[in-house]
């Protein structure tokens, strides 16, 4: 899945037809996978689901610690469920039992009755990145330019190009060289608060 519209490329790149829309889809996979390995994990939104084990006496859970640090957790709790035994169907824990705390960058629960010990007896349910509709502003101009890129250094469009390359182009008889910069170091200074850091 895409983390941009491609109505929004483009409009950066002023295309009114849609005779590029199917190569447009293409950059816009492209320039999705190149964020999400450039900041260690997927981007777009996706419900997700952890089982872990309980512990007797543990009532703060670091949820970051078993999401294994893949991703930032933008709805950190749509459900909390439990099972008294391994072949039992799982049961929903009231919201009103347990709290989320932010604490900086990690997300913590509190359950009020202690998570009881066993193995993979509770569940948790949650959603993590963003749609494309609401995708943070940096991540989208990132991703946007990415397009550009791709969309100028190919053979559909022939009006310049953008990154490392460069062209020659004649001017009144005379030729000239127009190279633009490498856009990569600004595209991971954008990104850097997106990344998530092993610990």
């Amino acid at each position: 899945m895409a983390i941009i519209l491609k109505a929004d490329v483009k409009d950066y790149l002023n295309i009114g037809d849609t005779s590029h829309d199917d190569f447009i889809d293409s950059c816009t996979l492209i320039a999705t996978a190149q964020i999400n390995k450039i900041i260690g994990y997927a981007i777009e939104e996706q419900t997700r689901t952890i089982q872990f084990n309980g512990d007797v006496g543990n009532q703060v859970l670091s949820v970051n610690e078993y999401l294994f640090l893949e991703t930032i957790v933008t709805d950190p709790i749509t459900s909390l469920s439990d099972r008294d035994e391994p072949l039992d169907s799982f049961a929903t824990i009231s919201a009103a039992k347990y709290t989320i705390i932010e604490d900086g960058s990690i997300t913590k629960l509190w359950y009020d009755t202690g998570f009881s010990k066993g193995t993979s007896n509770y569940k948790i349910i949650y959603t993590s990145g963003w749609s494309a509709a609401n995708m943070p502003k940096d991540i989208k101009n990132v991703a946007i330019e990415m397009c550009a890129v791709l969309f100028k250094e190919s053979d559909v469009d022939k009006s310049g190009r953008l990154g490392l390359s460069s062209i020659i182009q004649s001017f009144q008889g005379q030729a000239a060289t127009q190279t633009t910069k490498d856009l990569l170091p600004r595209w991971n200074n954008a990104l850097k608060n997106y990344r998530i850091m092993a610990v």
